[in-house]
């Protein structure tokens, strides 16, 4: 079995696991798995909204052929032991529907085997044990009255037409083609050439495709480098690189009309209620990286013929694009001498006029990643890191709390262990010594993600989530008094950022809708006992996980995740509206003796301004 085979098995192990979570019903996935492994939330979600952007092009198009009179058919290339024959027939119970599937021969032999033993796909319509066919000349094959499974090189256009012809294929008939990360595996020759000779074969058809985008960001150069390090090197995506690039490919190769939706968009698609039902499935805190995820990887229907008006059977819109000039500045940027210590995020940061605080996230300690439990103390002087010293308690071992400096001392309220638990109150920490202890101020309800700053006596809280739900609401508590005083905002954030401006304080981002054509930006005051919200737009895109801080009358944001380009160091003029973008570079300054850059993605990071003088 070679590597891109082997890729398979990971797949229907991981469509398993979500389907059985519930995410999606399939029932036929476990006649093809021999050992289930439970995944990871991440995972889970990322399989459901491949098989979601499915549902809602794929199956919708199928739904409607299954309704006319004429007969259709599906060519699933690559298809591995998925189960898509076998759902669409319990599904729609299409009586006019021919379907074929190819793959490469181990994995054909293996499903051929596994259908035939199995009771729940044997009493499928057409698969009865007395249809069955097995060719003499060609054993790595099942063919029946509606479905054929069989072997062939898709990268050889002439076998290909061949196999397609004796099975009985209809190049005239409207078809269906699926290919679920194929095309990418295959060289980026090889793979035009097929999707060339579909189109030019073909007489009517829609062609859905499922497979990556986006290789020049960081998150893209960190898939890319996955799939090479399995073995598995995903070609095409160097050349076309875009969605933009790929609508090309497909027109340039015969096809009339073509859509590419990114699984972003696909996301944000879904209904409230489908939304709230996913949420409830299993706790999930990995938002940041499911977007990410998601908006590198595309579903695409490109259609000929009588068969463009599959367009109209789908159900996912394209998101507005916002209205702002792509950046045409990057920075550059510089490694600091650290030690691993700072190999982390999720962590909390706080500056003071005593130095620099770092507080628990994830990272690396001992070899090992995971929940760091130590609070860092350091200064930055002449471009360098100094006087670095590290307090080590169990207390600080959390991720998402809230950090701040009031009156010599630092206060960390929440965060959390697992996504699980919770973690509740105030605690003092002498920035000295690292002793930590708790407070007698009135102990909060627990909530992670969320944001704290201190203005004047009181500290405020902004957003973040709990086990339940997410906050919108924003509280003051004096710090002398324990009293709070609270307000709401307009929709529930987390991960957004605080800075001050004079007496205001600035919300930006932390919306979870981050399809939205504008950030909003929440302008907090307190006054006469009472918060004051106000919300402005501004022309950029939304984004979450970023931080920001005010310089003279300038607001910055840095980083964090959207759903399109990876957002850079935005400075916003807070007196004109003005708004200057620069990108920043996905990768950090080559080393000496090191074999490639190492990768840059910043977000759940933290940052801090350098005052000259």
């Amino acid at each position: 079995m070679t590597r891109v085979e082997g890729t398979n098995d990971y797949s229907i192990v991981s469509k398993l696991s979500a389907a059985k979570m519930g995410y999606f019903e399939d029932a036929f996935l476990e006649e093809f798995v021999s050992k289930p492994r439970a995944r990871a939330p991440l995972i889970n979600h990322g399989y459901y909204i491949r098989n979601k952007s499915l549902e809602l092009t794929f199956e919708r198009a199928v739904k409607y052929y299954s309704k006319k009179d004429e007969p259709f058919q599906v060519l699933s290339v690559g298809a591995g032991f998925d189960t898509t024959y076998f759902t669409v027939n319990k599904k729609f119970k299409p009586q006019n529907m021919t379907f074929f599937e190819i793959d490469l021969p181990s994995n054909v032999t293996r499903k051929c085997q596994l259908i035939k033993t199995s009771d729940k796909c044997c009493p499928q319509p057409g698969l009865n044990s007395q249809f069955l066919i097995s060719s003499s000349l060609d054993e790595n094959s099942l063919i029946s009255e509606n479905y054929k499974l069989f072997a062939c090189d898709l990268s050889d256009s002439e076998t290909l037409r061949k196999c397609l012809d004796k099975y009985g294929f209809g190049f005239h008939i409207p078809t269906l083609v699926l290919s679920e990360c194929v095309i990418t595996y295959m060289s980026e020759k090889d793979s035009t050439s097929l999707v060339a000779f579909l189109s030019g074969n073909l007489e009517n058809a829609a062609f859905f495709v499922y497979e990556q985008c986006r290789p020049s960001d960081g998150f893209g150069a960190f898939m890319v480098k996955h799939f090479d390090k399995i073995e598995s090197p995903i070609h095409g995506i160097r050349r076309f690189t875009s969605t933009e690039d790929q609508i090309d490919r497909y027109l340039t190769a015969g096809w009339e009309k073509c859509k590419v939706y990114t699984l972003a968009e696909v996301y944000f698609n879904l209904s409230p209620e489908e939304k709230s039902r996913l949420n409830k499935i299993e706790m999930f805190d990995e938002f940041e990286e499911f977007i990410l995820k998601s908006s590198h990887y595309f579903v695409l229907v490109a259609t000929k013929g009588t068969c463009n008006l599959v367009h109209g059977t789908g159900s996912v819109r394209q998101l507005t694009q916002p209205d702002h000039t792509h950046p045409d500045i990057e920075l550059s940027i510089q490694v600091l001498d650290s030690n691993q210590s700072f190999l982390r995020f999720g962590h909390s940061f706080c500056s003071t006029p005593n130095g620099l605080y770092m507080v628990g996230g994830f990272g690396v300690q001992d070899k090992n990643h995971r929940r760091m439990g130590s609070l860092i103390r350091f200064s930055f002087e002449e471009g360098k890191i100094r006087g670095l010293k590290e307090f080590k308690d169990k207390k600080f071992e959390r991720m998402y709390c809230g950090l701040v400096d009031w009156k010599g001392k630092l206060l960390m309220l929440g965060g959390r262990l697992s996504p699980n638990c919770a973690l509740q109150g105030l605690l003092e920490v002498d920035p000295e010594t690292g002793e930590c202890f708790n407070s007698d101020l009135p102990a909060s309800e627990s909530r992670w993600r969320h944001q704290t700053i201190v203005y004047g006596d009181y500290l405020v809280v902004v957003g973040g989530r709990d086990t339940e739900k997410v906050y919108s609401d924003v509280y003051a508590m004096n710090l002398n008094t324990g009293e709070k005083l609270v307000a709401q905002l307009d929709f529930p954030i987390l991960s957004c950022s605080l800075a001050v401006w004079g007496e205001k304080i600035l919300v930006s981002g932390g919306n979870l809708n981050l399809a939205e054509i504008q950030e909003s930006l929440f302008i907090l005051q307190i006054k006469e006992d009472r918060i004051t919200v106000k919300r402005v737009g501004l022309n950029l895109e939304p984004r979450i996980g970023h931080t920001s801080h005010v310089l003279n009358n300038y607001l910055i944001l840095v980083g964090g995740v959207g759903i399109r380009d990876s957002p850079g160091l935005d400075v916003v003029d807070l007196i004109s509206g003005d708004i200057y973008r620069s990108s920043l570079p996905s990768f950090l300054p080559e080393e000496k003796g090191e074999p490639s850059p190492d990768i840059l993605m910043l977000h759940n990071h933290s940052s801090f301004v350098q005052k000259n003088g």
